[in-house]
């Protein structure tokens, strides 16, 4: 983990040695959640394994919860499972959804289960094999943002031109409160979205373009 300061000179690097790292959640400089799993025999034979690590400064790992059930046998779709992606509120309540499982998963502070709520998708993750061994994966979900009392859980499948679909959830209960398009047409690829008050900000991964929309809430 590469850290930097707020004028965006380099800080420090901090080695965690937890294996493979997909997302990451930072509380303050010496409370970090990591999303991670081990490669090789250990992914493979693992009848469940914990979504969410959390390390300190020096990356010392301090626990590991929110453990995934491992029920295939297949490594890439063990791999695609145990992928979250993760934010955290001011309280320090942690919200995670894995990309091929789309259930919103609370923990709060200490790492107790809070609440869980099941996404509702007509999609579900595909796999889509090429030559020579690569592997791509198409996942339900691509990212999870937290902003006041609202969850955004961002579609990874049937865009169109008005982007894909952006999932509202009450914090508090999980609760489903609305839904809305991110506007940046599916073909560029946004794989991730910031929300800030009432702003929202999506990433194309086509032209590495961030754009900015204003959102009118209706409630």
């Amino acid at each position: 983990i590469e850290v930097f300061n707020n004028d965006g000179s380099y800080h420090k690097r901090i080695n965690t040695n937890v294996g493979h790292l997909f997302d990451i959640a930072v509380v303050d400089s010496n409370q970090i959640y990591l999303n991670t799993f081990p490669w090789g025999p250990d992914l493979l034979n693992a009848s469940e394994l914990p979504a969410i690590t959390l390390i300190d400064g020096n990356g010392d790992v301090l626990r590991a919860f929110g453990h995934i059930e491992m029920s295939s046998k297949n490594i890439v779709a063990r791999q695609a499972l145990i992928n979250c992606t993760m934010d955290t509120d001011e309280e320090n309540t942690l919200y995670y959804t894995s990309l091929s499982d789309y259930t919103v998963n609370t923990v709060d502070s200490t790492g107790i289960f809070v609440w869980s709520t099941e996404g509702t998708s007509e999609y579900e993750i595909q796999f889509m094999a090429y030559d020579e061994g690569v592997s791509e994966i198409h996942p339900v979900v691509w990212d999870l943002d937290v902003d006041g009392n609202r969850i955004y859980v961002l579609w990874a499948q049937g865009g169109d031109d008005r982007g894909y679909r952006v999932d509202v959830f009450n914090a508090d209960d999980g609760s489903f409160v609305g839904y809305f398009y991110t506007q940046t047409p599916s073909e560029e690829m946004n794989s991730s979205i910031e929300i800030i008050g009432d702003d929202f900000y999506v990433v194309s991964c086509v032209d590495c373009v961030i754009n900015k929309f204003h959102m009118i809430r209706t409630e």
